[in-house]
Protein backbone atom coordinates (compact mmCIF):
# COMPACT_ATOMS: atom_id res chain seq x y z
CA UNK A 1 0.00 0.00 0.00
CA UNK A 2 1.33 3.60 -0.91
CA UNK A 3 1.17 6.37 1.29
CA UNK A 4 -1.23 8.02 -1.20
CA UNK A 5 -3.59 5.27 0.87
CA UNK A 6 -2.72 6.46 4.00
CA UNK A 7 -2.79 10.33 2.98
CA UNK A 8 -6.51 11.14 3.87
CA UNK A 9 -6.16 9.30 7.48
CA UNK A 10 -3.48 11.70 8.06
CA UNK A 11 -4.70 14.59 7.33
CA UNK A 12 -8.09 14.27 9.30
CA UNK A 13 -5.46 12.97 12.04
CA UNK A 14 -3.61 16.14 11.87
CA UNK A 15 -6.93 18.39 12.56
CA UNK A 16 -8.19 16.30 14.75
CA UNK A 17 -5.03 16.36 17.63
CA UNK A 18 -4.84 20.33 16.72
CA UNK A 19 -8.52 20.64 17.47
CA UNK A 20 -7.77 18.60 20.75
CA UNK A 21 -4.31 20.42 21.84
CA UNK A 22 -6.12 23.73 21.60
CA UNK A 23 -9.00 22.09 23.81
CA UNK A 24 -6.71 20.51 25.94
CA UNK A 25 -5.02 24.14 26.18
CA UNK A 26 -8.09 25.94 26.58
CA UNK A 27 -8.28 24.09 30.19
CA UNK A 28 -4.23 24.19 31.20
CA UNK A 29 -4.11 20.52 30.78
CA UNK A 30 -0.55 20.05 29.96
CA UNK A 31 -0.28 16.47 30.48
CA UNK A 32 -2.87 16.05 27.79
CA UNK A 33 -1.55 18.51 25.53
CA UNK A 34 1.36 16.33 26.08
CA UNK A 35 0.21 12.66 25.07
CA UNK A 36 -2.64 14.70 22.33
CA UNK A 37 0.89 16.13 20.88
CA UNK A 38 2.45 12.58 20.62
CA UNK A 39 -0.17 11.13 18.18
CA UNK A 40 0.30 12.61 14.71
CA UNK A 41 4.30 12.55 15.28
CA UNK A 42 3.84 9.11 16.13
CA UNK A 43 1.04 7.92 13.74
CA UNK A 44 3.60 9.89 11.10
CA UNK A 45 6.91 7.80 12.14
CA UNK A 46 4.42 4.53 11.95
CA UNK A 47 3.64 5.44 8.35
CA UNK A 48 6.86 6.32 7.23
CA UNK A 49 8.51 3.10 8.50
CA UNK A 50 5.93 0.80 6.80
CA UNK A 51 5.41 2.36 3.59
CA UNK A 52 9.43 2.33 3.25
CA UNK A 53 9.77 -1.00 4.39
CA UNK A 54 7.28 -1.95 1.85
CA UNK A 55 9.39 0.01 -0.77
CA UNK A 56 12.67 -1.77 -0.16
CA UNK A 57 10.73 -5.20 -0.64
CA UNK A 58 9.45 -4.42 -3.59
CA UNK A 59 12.51 -3.08 -5.10
CA UNK A 60 14.44 -6.13 -4.27
CA UNK A 61 11.62 -7.86 -6.64
CA UNK A 62 12.87 -5.89 -9.72
CA UNK A 63 14.54 -7.88 -12.38
CA UNK A 64 17.34 -6.62 -14.50
CA UNK A 65 15.19 -5.93 -17.38
CA UNK A 66 12.81 -3.21 -15.39
CA UNK A 67 15.49 -0.30 -14.60
CA UNK A 68 12.91 1.93 -15.78
CA UNK A 69 10.82 0.85 -12.96
CA UNK A 70 13.16 0.97 -10.54
CA UNK A 71 14.10 4.34 -10.96
CA UNK A 72 10.20 5.45 -11.25
CA UNK A 73 9.73 3.13 -7.43
CA UNK A 74 13.13 5.46 -6.17
CA UNK A 75 11.86 8.76 -7.30
CA UNK A 76 8.13 7.72 -5.74
CA UNK A 77 9.89 6.63 -2.68
CA UNK A 78 11.20 10.29 -2.30
CA UNK A 79 8.25 11.80 -2.85
CA UNK A 80 6.43 10.01 -0.73
CA UNK A 81 9.14 10.72 2.35
CA UNK A 82 8.38 14.35 1.34
CA UNK A 83 5.18 14.44 1.41
CA UNK A 84 5.39 12.99 5.45
CA UNK A 85 8.04 15.45 6.29
CA UNK A 86 5.54 18.28 5.18
CA UNK A 87 3.08 17.05 6.59
CA UNK A 88 4.38 17.33 10.08
CA UNK A 89 5.98 20.53 9.88
CA UNK A 90 2.62 21.73 8.66
CA UNK A 91 0.94 20.07 11.97
CA UNK A 92 3.78 21.96 14.04
CA UNK A 93 2.72 24.88 12.68
CA UNK A 94 -0.99 24.71 12.96
CA UNK A 95 -0.63 23.63 17.00
CA UNK A 96 1.57 26.33 17.68
CA UNK A 97 -0.82 29.00 15.83
CA UNK A 98 -3.62 27.58 16.64
CA UNK A 99 -2.61 26.87 21.11
CA UNK A 100 -1.36 30.82 20.76
CA UNK A 101 -4.29 32.76 18.84
CA UNK A 102 -7.32 30.62 19.92
CA UNK A 103 -6.88 30.17 22.98
CA UNK A 104 -5.69 32.83 26.50
CA UNK A 105 -2.26 31.66 26.24
CA UNK A 106 0.24 33.53 24.63
CA UNK A 107 3.87 33.99 23.38
CA UNK A 108 5.38 36.41 21.56
CA UNK A 109 7.35 34.09 19.53
CA UNK A 110 4.36 31.84 18.51
CA UNK A 111 3.44 33.82 15.33
CA UNK A 112 6.96 33.37 13.94
CA UNK A 113 7.50 29.57 14.74
CA UNK A 114 3.93 28.98 13.84
CA UNK A 115 4.78 30.58 10.18
CA UNK A 116 8.20 29.63 9.99
CA UNK A 117 7.26 25.76 10.11
CA UNK A 118 3.97 26.36 8.09
CA UNK A 119 6.13 27.79 5.32
CA UNK A 120 8.46 24.74 5.72
CA UNK A 121 5.89 22.17 5.17
CA UNK A 122 4.36 24.03 2.26
CA UNK A 123 7.98 24.50 0.59
CA UNK A 124 8.52 20.69 1.17
CA UNK A 125 5.52 19.71 -0.12
CA UNK A 126 5.85 22.11 -3.41
CA UNK A 127 8.94 20.12 -3.43
CA UNK A 128 7.29 16.41 -3.47
CA UNK A 129 4.85 17.86 -5.84
CA UNK A 130 7.75 18.86 -8.25
CA UNK A 131 9.04 15.82 -8.08
CA UNK A 132 6.32 13.81 -9.08
CA UNK A 133 5.95 15.66 -12.41
CA UNK A 134 7.16 14.01 -14.88
CA UNK A 135 10.67 15.55 -16.77
CA UNK A 136 11.34 17.23 -13.70
CA UNK A 137 14.67 18.05 -13.49
CA UNK A 138 14.75 17.17 -9.58
CA UNK A 139 14.21 13.61 -11.07
CA UNK A 140 18.26 13.44 -11.27
CA UNK A 141 20.75 11.17 -9.42
CA UNK A 142 22.47 14.55 -8.01
CA UNK A 143 19.43 15.80 -6.82
CA UNK A 144 18.13 12.78 -5.25
CA UNK A 145 21.30 12.18 -3.26
CA UNK A 146 21.78 16.01 -2.51
CA UNK A 147 17.99 15.61 -1.13
CA UNK A 148 19.08 12.28 0.84
CA UNK A 149 22.19 14.32 2.61
CA UNK A 150 19.92 17.20 3.15
CA UNK A 151 17.55 14.92 4.85
CA UNK A 152 20.57 13.24 7.29
CA UNK A 153 21.71 16.82 7.99
CA UNK A 154 18.09 17.78 9.44
CA UNK A 155 17.73 14.54 11.32
CA UNK A 156 20.68 15.29 13.21
CA UNK A 157 19.81 18.71 13.75
CA UNK A 158 16.77 17.91 15.16
CA UNK A 159 18.37 15.64 17.04
CA UNK A 160 20.78 18.46 18.39
CA UNK A 161 18.05 20.83 18.99
CA UNK A 162 16.27 18.12 21.15
CA UNK A 163 19.06 17.65 23.40
CA UNK A 164 19.74 21.12 23.78
CA UNK A 165 15.80 21.68 24.58
CA UNK A 166 15.93 19.47 27.02
CA UNK A 167 19.06 20.29 28.78
CA UNK A 168 17.78 23.86 29.14
CA UNK A 169 15.13 23.23 31.51
CA UNK A 170 12.78 25.08 29.72
CA UNK A 171 10.17 21.91 29.59
CA UNK A 172 9.98 22.28 33.52
CA UNK A 173 9.95 26.26 33.27
CA UNK A 174 5.79 26.26 33.24
CA UNK A 175 6.49 30.08 31.19
CA UNK A 176 3.76 30.84 28.44
CA UNK A 177 5.93 28.94 26.08
CA UNK A 178 4.85 25.69 27.48
CA UNK A 179 3.09 24.42 24.83
CA UNK A 180 5.71 25.74 22.02
CA UNK A 181 8.17 23.49 23.97
CA UNK A 182 5.81 20.22 23.83
CA UNK A 183 4.90 21.16 19.89
CA UNK A 184 9.06 21.65 19.64
CA UNK A 185 9.59 18.36 21.34
CA UNK A 186 7.40 16.07 19.93
CA UNK A 187 7.56 17.71 16.27
CA UNK A 188 11.04 17.57 16.31
CA UNK A 189 11.01 13.91 17.19
CA UNK A 190 8.78 13.52 14.22
CA UNK A 191 10.86 15.38 11.87
CA UNK A 192 14.20 13.32 12.84
CA UNK A 193 12.40 10.07 12.74
CA UNK A 194 10.91 10.50 9.43
CA UNK A 195 14.23 12.11 8.10
CA UNK A 196 17.18 9.46 9.06
CA UNK A 197 14.69 6.88 7.90
CA UNK A 198 14.02 8.54 4.49
CA UNK A 199 18.11 9.28 4.43
CA UNK A 200 18.52 5.29 5.15
CA UNK A 201 16.21 4.35 2.73
CA UNK A 202 17.29 6.36 -0.25
CA UNK A 203 20.92 5.02 0.36
CA UNK A 204 19.72 1.11 1.09
CA UNK A 205 17.22 1.46 -2.26
CA UNK A 206 20.43 2.08 -4.30
CA UNK A 207 21.75 -1.21 -3.05
CA UNK A 208 18.51 -3.49 -2.98
CA UNK A 209 18.20 -2.89 -6.88
CA UNK A 210 19.87 -5.03 -9.54
CA UNK A 211 21.31 -1.98 -11.02
CA UNK A 212 21.91 1.01 -8.62
CA UNK A 213 20.48 4.55 -9.29
CA UNK A 214 21.80 5.83 -6.14
CA UNK A 215 25.89 6.30 -6.15
CA UNK A 216 27.51 6.11 -2.82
Amino acid sequence: MSLQAYLPFLVLALLMTVVALIWAVGFDARDLALMVCLIFPVLAGVVSLAVNRMALENLGGQSEDRLSDLEQALISLSHMNAQLIALVFAWGGAAMLGSYTLTRLWWWHSWQYGLGMLAVGIGVWFYASLLNRDGSMLRTKGVLNATAWMSLCQGIGAIVGLVFLAMSGKIEAGRADWVANIIFMTGGSGIACLSLVAAFTHWRAGRVGPAPLIGA
